[in-house]
């Protein structure tokens, strides 16, 4: 009869009645001969406990005690020094039992929420966005998710560590890693005003070449050109001479497009040599 009852008792048992059941068959009589006088007292341990407001939300106001407890109940004592406790009475005023001991709380609004231990339930997604939380026939929560309908839940380990992890001194490991730049790369503006610089050389043996021009090509409605016409001077053979003008793109389209170059002799109706640039996309407008 022990035996059942140490493995499907329906009714709460004390400590000691618990510690009477795992004693050895020749151990019970002294131990009821020690504690036959003592009464029996099923003591319980405490879970969660927080405040409630008793009659107004004030900083200041008077608090409810909540306590929930390993027995399954929710005790809520009356701050009056003439109301009961779990040790002046078998229960308090205001007492719930629960089907199984509560593991938390939280008071949202005017209600108290205890999640309990061994909660079995069914969510269910809904097409108005909506999650609930369903236990049997009745509805425990519900909620409310994005216009997309996405939900995140984050599971805790139940071996998860909390304690910190010494961190090494100094910058970060990524700081010391050396970059894969060419040695002869160099970095220009990306916009949207670009310096055009172009490199004439007379490649004759020893004749000069005089009465010369550079004139440009371009999309109207993306670039805008400070002098789309150049004037080159006398040019002596081997010198190589820089000649430097200015395109601001006037787009913000992020597109490109090729720029052409034609170098004229007057008085000659074909170019001597034209050439096209390729544009970068330029990265955004000149805010004035």
């Amino acid at each position: 009869m022990l035996e059942s009852v140490r493995k499907t008792a329906d009714v709460p048992l004390s400590v000691r009645s618990l510690r009477f059941l795992s004693l050895d068959p020749e151990d019970m009589d002294d131990f009821v001969q020690l504690h036959k006088q003592q009464p029996i007292r099923r003591q319980t341990v405490i879970t969660c406990i927080g405040t409630l407001k008793k009659s107004t939300a004030d900083e200041d106001g008077v608090s409810c005690l909540v306590i929930g407890t390993e027995s399954c109940d929710v005790f809520v004592l009356d701050p009056r020094p003439s109301s009961s406790s779990p040790q002046e009475s078998e229960k308090p005023k205001y007492c719930v039992e629960l089907s199984s001991h509560p593991v938390g709380l939280v008071r949202v609004g005017k209600n108290v929420v205890l999640p309990t231990r061994g909660l079995q339930a069914v969510l269910v997604g809904l097409a108005n966005c909506e999650v609930q939380l369903y236990r049997d026939k009745s509805l425990l929560s519900s909620i409310k998710t994005p216009e997309d309908g996405g939900l995140i839940v984050n599971i805790l380990k139940r071996t998860a560590s909390f304690e910190d992890r010494a961190a090494a001194a100094g910058p970060p490991l990524a700081q010391s890693v050396r970059l894969n730049v060419p040695k002869k790369t160099k970095l220009y503006g990306l916009g949207p005003a670009f310096k055009l610089t172009l490199n004439v050389q007379n490649t004759a043996a020893c004749r000069p070449v005089g009465n010369l021009a550079i004139s440009f090509l371009y999309d109207e409605s993306l670039y805008r050109m400070r002098t789309p016409y150049l004037r080159i001077p006398l040019l002596v053979p081997g010198v190589v001479y820089p000649v430097e003008t200015f395109v601001e793109c006037s787009s913000d389209k992020g597109i490109s497009d090729i720029i052409k170059v034609f170098v004229l002799q007057e008085g000659s109706s074909a170019p001597l040599l034209s050439a096209h640039i390729n544009m970068p996309v330029s990265e955004g407008l000149t805010i004035n």
